[in-house]
């Protein structure tokens, strides 16, 4: 993995946090099951398209900003915050009924009022991993403006 000039959040080549867009974001019902406290929460963005399923929201591939938070942690956190954040994502490795895959993504630190975004970095996230165009109450989240999508 390329970090380009950026090694915030990064061990050899490894992302130390995680960018959520849903439910565990700092204002949402599931903010409290992190397992550790992170050092730090930022505002940030990455490329996709978010569907509102109801309860939940689920980003898929696209080329429309997503925004939500980078949450990062201690190297010493992560595995704890692996096992809690797959459970709650219904993400199992090499699972074969996974509701979603564990992937690293680029991310770009950004308030949605600025209008320069800083350097990429990259961050775990968890992408949707099932059709949905059978999903009956999928709706693609209404967009936020000019600047992306924004759930809820």
């Amino acid at each position: 993995m390329d970090v380009g000039h950026s090694t915030v959040g990064v061990t050899g080549d490894k992302p130390l946090q995680f960018f959520v867009y849903g439910t565990l974001k700092s204002d949402q019902c599931r903010r409290l099951c992190w397992p550790e406290k992170p050092l730090e929460v930022r505002i940030a963005w990455t490329y996709g398209t978010l569907f509102d399923l109801g309860e939940y929201p689920a980003l898929i591939e696209g080329h429309t900003p997503v925004w939500g938070e980078v949450w990062s942690f201690l190297p010493t956190q992560l595995e704890c915050v692996f096992r809690a954040i797959d459970s709650i994502e219904c993400y199992v490795p090499g699972g074969d009924d996974n509701l979603y895959e564990r992937v690293i993504a680029p991310i770009q630190i950004q308030h949605p009022n600025e209008l320069q975004a800083s350097e990429s970095e990259f961050a775990w996230m968890y992408r949707y991993c099932h059709d949905l165009s059978d999903e009956r109450q999928a709706s693609k989240v209404v967009r936020n403006g000019i600047r992306g999508y924004h759930w809820p």
